[in-house]
């Protein structure tokens, strides 16, 4: 077997690790509250990493106001 640490293996393969835990997370929250109430947390969960990422890079809660008030075209 080739002489790969623990730490190389995680850094390789993070993001199926990532996924895996994702999913198992998902399953228990449907499994404990049900699947309607599973699909709204869930959605909570999105909306609130859109939120977060949007005002990460954009100019705080004014440029987020924006993005909702302005006019499709």
């Amino acid at each position: 077997m080739n002489d790969i640490s623990w730490l190389e293996l995680l850094a390789y393969h993070w993001r199926k690790i990532a996924g895996g835990l994702i999913g198992f997370l998902v399953a228990i929250t449907f499994f404990i509250f049900g699947f309607g109430w599973g699909l709204f947390i869930l959605f909570c969960i999105a909306l609130g990493v859109f939120i977060g990422w949007h005002l990460d890079v954009g100019n705080g809660f004014r440029s987020l106001w924006e993005l909702f008030r302005s006019p499709r075209r």
